[in-house]
């Protein structure tokens, strides 16, 4: 099993190494001066405001009973921190979706899109052979 997330982990790596090499060379060979900005978006799914995705979910139209469902699985979570042999008082997370959850991709690519349209709509970044990179 770890074998094969490396694996996965690794192939989506390179895939995104290889594109990026390929729009490089696209512009530098027309002589263009190439920038890149890259965002490390390590830990993102632990700062997804649940508020702010239920928002979005409300503005896809998605039916009330399963952002009703989110809204009540987000409501019931709550942490405590230990340390040695104490634990802390319970409190409320607003903000994280499980990264092992089976609907935490697709939750993360919603609330990412909007960067995303952002992006496009003020056409920040490139497109190579009509492809938006």
């Amino acid at each position: 099993m770890v074998m094969m997330t490396l694996y996965w982990i690794v192939t989506r790596i390179s895939h995104a190494l290889l594109t990026m090499r390929s729009v490089i060379n696209h512009y530098v060979k027309d002589g263009c001066t190439v920038n890149i900005c890259a965002l490390d978006i390590s830990k993102a799914f632990d700062r997804v405001d649940h508020f702010a995705l239920l928002q979005l979910l409300m503005d896809r139209n998605l039916p009330r009973c399963f952002i009703g469902v989110l809204l009540d699985w987000f409501t019931r979570c709550f942490v405590c921190v230990r340390c040695s042999r104490s634990y802390s008082y319970w409190f409320h997370i607003v903000a994280g979706i499980r990264q092992c959850g089976i609907l935490s991709p697709i939750l993360f690519a919603v609330y990412m899109n909007v960067l995303i349209m952002r992006l496009r709509h003020h056409a920040l970044g490139c497109k190579l052979f009509d492809i938006f990179h």
